[in-house]
């Protein structure tokens, strides 16, 4: 959405930002902490661990579908 589409749905309301900066603890030069191997990428859809992503329209409840879709995983894993 635009700017200006988003203020219309919500009416004009402004909201905080949610991205906030994080600072990561520094790693000790020398350190044996290592970045995980990341191996080839799974779909977790066709692995049947989740749904496929619904169409929500213009009704604001991302975060719902979200939610179902973790609690969905962890009951299947």
């Amino acid at each position: 959405m635009t700017p200006s589409e988003f203020d219309a749905l919500n009416s004009g309301r402004s909201y905080p930002s949610p991205y906030t900066p994080v600072k990561l603890p520094a790693v000790p030069a020398g350190s044996n902490r290592r970045a995980p191997v990341i191996t080839a990428p799974v779909n977790h859809v066709k692995s049947g661990f989740l749904n496929p992503v619904k169409a929500q329209g213009g009704c604001g409840s991302c975060y719902a579908f979200a939610a179902t879709n973790v609690l969905e995983g962890a009951l299947a894993i």
